[in-house]
């Protein structure tokens, strides 16, 4: 089995080889390796062992051209040329830790321009593998927010069929009290809970699309987001098709997401769900690539009706690959988020909106107390 070709990007392109000035700095670094190599054995006593053990030998995988890095591994301080290598001589990999840490002169386009769109699905593949290659293998701590910020990060949430009318007030009633940033229904609730909360605008109503499966054809989840939005919802929450997700067929991923978005286009706010708990730590990043390339507003971990929800590990991820898109695309931590310490920690790992029927109770066990008192 053949594997994904290799992808190279520059100035937001997606290109098949590297940049002219790539392959100049590859060559310069290569004789530079030869000539070091040459004169450690022109000058040793035991030219085998002394070449063998040099930092020159491109056997080793630090030296290589294929495995070594081509930014931030030169000799002196992190303020040197070349993205600011870290402490160390030579060519040897550095330790990498935060999103930031990971862009030097060959990947700066991920954060400061658009790459063009994969064609099909091996362009894709190459992309995202590209993508996972990049990303630290661990993250730093997101931010540590205040009591006071955390009414306007909740989707206030009522998603079971049997919902009458009645929870649907309550759930508005409690939003406007607490001042969460949505409700987040179903189609058939949209309409009333829009009545519900007219009277403060910060309030506004989510609704679901495509749920809770996600397998809908996509003509139905255009419809689907069409009428929520005609009857007054500001906000999406639309389940992917993560079956064809781990199927590898990311170009009919990206359609389904991109013809829902086109549906409801900006200002209004698109959520894609990816069904964390069904797909591996590779097809996350995947989902998370394909739905910022849609131009998803938010990537969402849950729908809540299928495993377990949001973990941080996986928020922590979904915020790293959004980080290193660079479209500002944002993470929604849901399901299982049912307490002030949960809330925090989704907070922390990087999520900015939380998915939650526990919105009230979370608020209640945060209401007087320090940050640091809940976790």
């Amino acid at each position: 089995m053949s594997s994904n070709p290799k992808v190279y990007l520059s100035n937001g392109q997606v290109l098949g080889s590297p940049p002219l000035w790539v392959r100049i700095k590859r060559i310069i670094e290569n004789v530079y390796l030869f000539f070091g190599l040459y004169f450690v054995s022109l000058f040793s006593f035991d030219p085998y062992t002394a070449a063998q053990n040099s930092r020159f030998n491109i056997t080793r995988s630090e030296n290589n051209p294929r495995t070594r890095p081509h930014w931030g591994g030169s000799a002196g301080s992190g303020s040197g040329g070349g993205g600011g290598g870290g402490p160390g001589g030579g060519f040897g990999p550095r330790k990498i830790g935060r999103v930031d840490d990971i862009r030097g002169p060959e990947c700066k386009t991920l954060r400061y321009g658009k790459m063009s769109t994969p064609r099909d699905d091996a362009e894709w593949a190459a992309l995202i593998s590209t993508m996972k290659d990049s990303l630290p293998e661990t993250f730093s701590e997101y931010r540590t927010p205040l009591p006071s910020e955390v009414h306007s990060t909740i989707d206030h949430t009522q998603l079971a069929l049997t919902a009458t009318e009645q929870q649907i007030d309550q759930l508005c009633t409690e939003a406007l009290e607490y001042q969460f940033a949505t409700v987040c229904v179903r189609l058939k609730h949209v309409r009333r809970a829009v009545q519900m909360l007219k009277s403060s605008p910060e309030v506004t109503v989510a609704c679901v699309v495509g749920f809770h499966e996600g397998m809908y054809e996509t003509s139905e989840k255009e419809q689907e987001a069409r009428d929520a939005v005609e009857q007054g919802a500001s906000e999406l929450d639309m389940v992917l098709k993560y079956p064809l997700l781990k199927e590898g067929k990311y170009r009919d991923v990206y359609m389904d997401i991109l013809g829902v978005r086109k549906a409801a286009p900006s200002p209004i706010k698109l959520k894609v769900i990816l069904e964390t708990s069904q797909l591996t730590r590779d097809e996350i990043i995947a989902g998370s690539v394909i739905a910022d390339f849609a131009e998803a507003d938010f990537i969402k971990t849950s729908t809540g009706f299928n495993g377990p929800g949001a973990n941080v590990d996986d928020v922590a991820l979904m915020r790293a690959t959004a980080g290193l898109v660079g479209n500002g695309c944002r993470v929604k931590a849901s399901g299982g988020v049912r307490s002030a310490e949960d809330c925090i920690q989704m907070l922390k790992a990087g999520a900015e909106r939380i998915g939650t029927s526990s919105g009230v109770k979370i608020i209640q066990e945060l209401k007087g107390k320090a940050v640091d008192e809940q976790v």
